[in-house]
């Protein structure tokens, strides 16, 4: 998909959307212009902080269940992952795993902010940032300038 051509654009997008829920033109055209990232966190109030203060930057989706995570970076052109490892139990570093073992995964910076100190376990494995909760929306959003994620 390409903006140089707004009407093939627009023409594209709603065949697109024929079976998809509606979404706002606005919506269709900033997920195109704005980097998109996968917030992986299954606390609903820290996922809700993370994407109000990044969300003005950033496309944001988030997902809560390892099939949503493996289908949204299937589906998406996902440029950085925030991971919470220890929401899932052993089955985070898994995840984890997973998501670099991904032939676009080796590539796609992940960022882990985590109640669990287990910085070199994390970077080890492939993380490119690693937080010991708490962390502030600051940092995330200085981490992912950090990465070059714009």
């Amino acid at each position: 998909m390409s903006l140089n051509n707004p009407d093939a654009f627009l023409q594209e997008e709603s065949a697109n959307l024929q079976d998809k829920p509606i979404r706002s033109l606005y919506t269709v055209i900033m997920t195109q212009l704005q980097p998109t990232i996968l917030i992986i966190e299954k606390d609903k109030a820290t996922r809700e902080l993370y994407e109000r203060a990044l969300g003005e930057r950033y496309h944001i989706l988030c997902a809560t269940n390892e099939q949503q995570v493996m289908s949204t970076l299937v589906q998406e052109m996902i440029k950085a992952v925030i991971l919470e490892p220890a929401g899932f139990g052993e089955r985070g570093w898994e995840l984890l795993a997973n998501i670099k073992n991904m032939s676009s995964g080796r590539r796609l910076p992940v960022i882990l902010c985590s109640s669990w100190d287990e910085r070199q376990r994390g970077l080890e494995m492939g993380a490119s940032v690693y937080f010991t909760k708490p962390v502030l929306p600051k940092a995330l959003l200085q981490a992912l300038d950090n990465l070059s994620i714009r």
